[in-house]
């Protein structure tokens, strides 16, 4: 008699074994946003300004670089959250946030972005691959625990990150997006 498939989504018979996949939260779950409205806590939108989002392709990753608020000492990410704009629900797919390391990007700062690892994104852009933040559709952001957090500001960390956003466009619908991410930091 063949073992009965576990309770839950996400299992598959394979080698007459049930297996699965399960996702899981590597920072506190129980930490909530409430450490967002502190008063020393700051936020610093990281957002596309009304990308237009080309309605002949399916599937698009764009980049574009970001640098640090001016800050005058050591400060640590402490947690982020989606910025979606309300015309592209549904079409970001997920966000990563890449520090840039080693490489100075003031040039680029105006720059509109570019496809993520195509021949019209610049090459210096290949130094920004330290992945800072992940976000995917559902989630609603992270907190890291309080004694938890990410240096910037500091003079031997990066300045600059790279935004990609993947958007899943099946309808190849025209969009003006300026979604991203919030994140949250203090020193």
């Amino acid at each position: 008699d063949p073992p009965q498939q576990p309770q839950g989504r996400g299992w598959a018979r394979q080698s007459g074994r049930w297996q699965g996949a399960r996702s899981v939260h590597l920072v506190s779950v129980a930490n909530s946003r409430n450490g967002a409205s502190h008063p020393q806590v700051k936020q610093w939108d990281i957002t596309f300004n009304n990308f237009s989002v080309p309605d002949n392709m399916d599937t698009l990753y764009w980049c574009k670089i970001f640098k640090v608020p001016p800050l005058t000492h050591k400060h640590h990410i402490i947690g982020y959250e989606p910025v979606i704009s309300a015309r592209s629900q549904g079409l970001v797919h997920h966000m990563l946030l890449y520090e840039c390391v080693g490489v100075q990007l003031d040039q680029y700062l105006s720059h509109p972005g570019a496809a993520c690892d195509s021949p019209t994104m610049p090459r210096l852009w290949e130094h920004c691959v330290t992945p800072a933040v992940a976000w995917a559709v559902s989630s609603t952001g992270e907190f890291l625990p309080d004694h938890v957090g990410i240096p910037i500001g500091e003079a031997q960390r990066s300045t600059f990150f790279m935004l990609e956003v993947h958007y899943d466009n099946p309808t190849l619908k025209q969009v003006k997006d300026s979604s991203g991410l919030r994140i949250f930091y203090t020193d």
